[in-house]
């Protein structure tokens, strides 16, 4: 495929999940950059953006989204990205609005479309189940593992061993759950828990209650440059979430050397297999065990191991060429 062949929306790039996805993929192709200003993410950039008109005259038969952000009218192939159906699946996540969003406008460019990438089977069942399209169009392409997560060596120090949790504090995260689960442990007297970001004011005010705010830390914004480090100096990362399309923490972590506490929900026991310490994250015995399980670096061994191999699996490079050759297979 030339170079001209594919139009990309390039404007996915960002530090945020699809962001990574969209960045990893389109350093990956050669594309031609979709015209267009605005966030991608807006209910209505479609019209907004002049996607359709944008994309009418230029010389190419195929328009590819990182996201689930799809022109409404188009002559030439569309590829898009559907790495969840969050907005639906998850209460807390959803509204009148969303739904009326995905059943108006994602649904029918789910149907339309030439093909739909997604990141885990998990994912892919539901597309499929929601939208009743043939199972063949919804491809399945992961996410990758940088390789900085297996090269970098340095393992961050804060005088005290420490859990850590990367990603939001959105209400699926689970993050209360975590936090109280930690309290009631034992391990919060010799261990740290750390939030990557800064605390949200309910995750404050929770912390406060439980008189644990010098055992629970947020670290602020962490640089890509330095979450190997990170990853590498924690006795364990810690995946509470009750709804993932992926997880992309948990095998950066794997690759980082680091063990896995792992929710057994959605994708997550898919995407970490046989190399996490799993738990019901409705369960908060379950994860208090879990703590303690990791408190012990002895427990970790096989499972430390385990996860350098299924970190193996992922890889940018694979995720874009599954891409490149849907291009090929489903361009009309």
């Amino acid at each position: 495929m030339n170079k001209l062949a594919c139009i990309a929306d390039h404007r996915w790039i960002g530090p945020h999940g699809i962001g990574r996805f969209a960045t990893e993929v389109l350093s990956r192709l050669e594309y031609t950059p979709l015209a267009a200003e605005g966030n991608p993410a807006a209910p209505l950039d479609g019209v907004k953006s002049g996607m359709a008109l944008r994309l009418k005259h230029k010389s190419a038969n195929c328009f590819f989204t990182p996201g689930y952000n799809p022109p409404l009218l188009a002559n030439i192939s569309i590829f898009m990205t559907l790495h969840d159906l969050i907005h639906l699946d998850v209460e807390q996540e959803s509204s009148y609005l969303k739904r009326a969003y995905y059943q108006k406008l994602i649904l029918p460019a789910v149907k339309k479309a030439a093909c739909v990438f997604t990141v885990s089977t998990y994912s892919k069942n539901r597309i499929v189940e929601w939208a009743g399209v043939d199972p063949d169009k919804i491809v399945v392409v992961g996410n990758g593992v940088d390789p900085i997560f297996t090269e970098n060596q340095r393992m961050h120090s804060l005088g005290e061993p420490y859990f850590l949790y990367v990603g939001n504090q959105k209400p699926h995260k689970n993050i209360e759950f975590m936090i109280r689960a930690f309290a009631k442990s034992t391990v919060r007297d010799n261990f740290l828990l750390i939030l990557s970001g800064r605390f949200s004011d309910t995750v404050s005010t929770l912390v406060d209650q439980l008189g644990i705010a010098d055992r629970v830390r947020a670290a602020g914004f962490i640089e890509e440059s330095d979450l190997p480090a990170w990853y590498r100096g924690a006795s364990a990362l810690i995946m509470p979430s009750l709804y993932e399309g992926f997880g992309l923490p948990v095998i950066e972590a794997m690759a980082s050397n680091t063990l896995v506490l792992s929710s057994n929900r959605t994708s997550l026991s898919e995407v970490a297999g046989n190399a996490a310490h799993y738990f019901d994250p409705t369960n908060e015995q379950q994860l208090i065990e879990a703590f303690n399980f990791a408190s012990n670096p002895e427990n970790g061994v096989t499972l430390r191991e385990n996860g350098i191999i299924q970190a193996r699996k992922y890889n940018w490079d694979d995720v874009a060429n599954k891409i490149k050759s849907s291009f090929s297979d489903f361009t009309r």
